[in-house]
């Protein structure tokens, strides 16, 4: 419970007092304080008290300060306080009660953030620990809506092993299986990618995915589908899958003879790789076509 002003005034301020002072101090200053807070404003005024004195007297080292914890949103505003919470709390359960105190609805709070501030498919440098923690909070909520969301952003996870993650994967398995053959349809290859990747990594075998991948046709994908769809076929383990590896690899072979397209060549030595993935090589009648047409070494 927050302090009265005289008990600041007399013993100084706590953390919590700081905290509480500041938040109601952003909340008057957006015009968001629609509740009558008589204590909390009093405490707001203060701390702007204590900090234009402290500015006055040492302001290069109120700048220093501010310059050592800047806000990780800094062109968002409107997320500084959830950015804040996750600074505060390591643990993902506990994470998960500050956030369930502080918002109606903060599976709701966590979709709009990551809307608003991850960075687009592709930008892995920029995705950062607290959008990793977003990601697995949505996982972990366990609701259609939130598993349907971490499913199409799983290019935020954090792939590394983890204890906490796997544990959600295993208690939320069952709903994971469902939603991703649901939404398989609208999912572009690359988050497919991320889908078998994540049901490969966390043995979530499944006879309704393994269809879903054998079922496209080389030919009637574009060039980039292409290659993501390869990608796909190499991280999902099952060994039915090698022969829609050889299968393709024909047909890549076919249309490089055809073409001779620096497409068609990238197509064919993916999809080799993805076969040495596995300790499988080309058939000798495929190694003589591929070093035929210039694409392996004799």
């Amino acid at each position: 419970m927050q302090r009265t002003i005289d008990g600041v005034r007399s013993e100084g301020w706590t953390p919590t007092d700081v905290r509480l002072a500041a938040a109601r101090l952003s909340e008057i200053v957006a015009g968001r304080a629609a509740q009558p807070d008589e204590e909390g404003d009093a405490l707001a005024i203060e701390l702007v008290r204590w900090l234009r004195y402290a500015a006055e007297v040492d302001a290069d080292e109120i700048v220093d300060c501010l310059a050592s914890k800047p806000p990780p949103s800094r062109q968002a505003p409107r997320w500084d306080d959830l950015h804040a919470q996750f600074a505060q709390y390591d643990s993902s359960a506990e994470l998960t009660v500050a956030l369930s105190r502080r918002y109606d609805d903060p599976a709701r709070v966590l979709m709009e953030f990551l809307d608003d501030v991850a960075p687009l498919r592709g930008a892995w440098q920029e995705v950062t620990e607290e959008h990793h923690r977003a990601l697995e909070l949505l996982l972990a909520f366990g609701t259609d809506e939130t598993i349907t969301y971490a499913l199409s952003r799983l290019d935020l996870m954090n792939w590394e092993t983890d204890d906490e993650l796997a544990e959600v994967v295993r208690r939320h398995h069952a709903a994971i299986r469902r939603l991703a053959i649901a939404a398989w349809p609208s999912m572009s290859w690359e988050q497919r990618v991320d889908v078998a990747s994540l049901f490969e990594q966390h043995g979530l075998y499944d006879e309704a995915l393994l269809a879903l991948l054998l079922k496209p046709e080389i030919a009637s994908l574009t060039h980039e589908d292409r290659a993501e769809y390869v990608h796909a076929l190499g991280v999902y383990r099952d060994a039915r899958i090698v022969p829609r590896l050889q299968a393709i690899l024909d047909w890549a072979l076919e249309e490089l003879a055809a073409r001779r397209t620096d497409e068609g060549r990238d197509l064919v030595h993916l999809v080799i790789s993805q076969l040495r993935e596995r300790e499988l090589a080309p058939t000798s009648m495929q190694q003589e076509r591929a070093t035929a047409l210039g694409v392996l070494q004799e």
